[in-house]
């Protein structure tokens, strides 16, 4: 089973996170992206991050740019639901990675990643 880091400053949003991914995958959670760095310098089998966009330590995409560098391999998958129309467009300038997904219903966010999983990484 492939493991993936779920980072979020919200308890609530990786307890659902993490119940509805555990089916396939070996769920691990860390409340925001300073402790999420500090978890993966011993973490074996990551397959993926998926991270919230706005965190207070360090924001998602900062992570994201971070593991892109210390971990290419991974899959890399931001979430939001509170981007503005600046923030968005920003972001849309650092290319295909990482990829700005909006809260859809669990469903959809298996196959999402699943699609992310197969995707050539550097």
């Amino acid at each position: 089973m492939e493991r993936i880091l779920i980072v979020d400053d919200e308890q609530a949003h990786l307890d659902v996170l993490a119940e509805a991914l555990s089916r396939e995958y070996d769920v691990v959670t860390a409340p925001d992206g300073t402790d999420a760095l500090r978890m993966m310098e011993g973490l074996d089998g990551l397959a993926g991050v998926l991270s919230d966009l706005n965190m207070m330590r360090m924001n998602g995409d900062e992570l994201l740019q971070l593991v892109r560098i210390i971990r290419p391999q991974v899959f890399r998958a931001l979430m939001t639901a509170k981007i503005g129309t600046r923030q968005f467009e920003e972001m849309n300038l650092l290319g295909p990675d990482p990829h700005i997904i909006i809260p859809k219903p669990i469903p959809s966010l298996r196959g999402l990643l699943s699609d992310l999983r197969g995707l050539p990484r550097p």
